[in-house]
């Protein structure tokens, strides 16, 4: 009967999904900045940018709201939301050509390297975007 039981709770740990869909300030999931590109990506999920010499990700922009920030931001959160909570004000976007802006963006935030971005200004994040600095 032991053994049985260990079958099951093998076979059951063994289908738990394995996927972390958690966005951190220097990835999500097995995606990290500054790291080699080293699999494919679902290119509806995800728009990955690497250094054209060595493939090590520069910048991931998030395109689906399954992927969320341990505090539940991501795709679809509030804008609003985000600032009440962490206490970071929203910034418009503007769209430069050196020194003279030529259009805006929308609406960002930026907390903890991750820009939480309404392009529509419809206060509802429309993607996250992740970049890789060497500051």
């Amino acid at each position: 009967m032991k053994k049985v039981l260990l079958m099951i709770f093998i076979i059951c740990v063994s289908c738990v999904e394995k996927d972390d869909k958690t966005i951190t300030s220097n990835g999500v999931g097995s995606f990290k900045l500054g790291e080699k590109l080293i699999e494919d990506y679902d290119k509806e999920v995800f728009e990955i940018k690497t250094s054209k010499k060595e493939n090590v990700i520069t910048t991931i922009v998030i395109k689906s709201d399954e992927f969320k920030t341990k505090e539940g931001f991501g795709i679809g959160s509030k804008i609003n939301d985000i600032e009440q909570n962490i206490g970071i004000s929203k910034k418009e976007m503007g769209l430069n050509k050196g020194k003279t802006t030529i259009g805006t963006i929308g609406n960002g935030l930026l907390y903890k390297n991750i820009w939480f971005i309404d392009m529509d200004k419809d206060n509802i994040v429309d993607v996250v975007w992740l970049t890789y600095s060497t500051d």
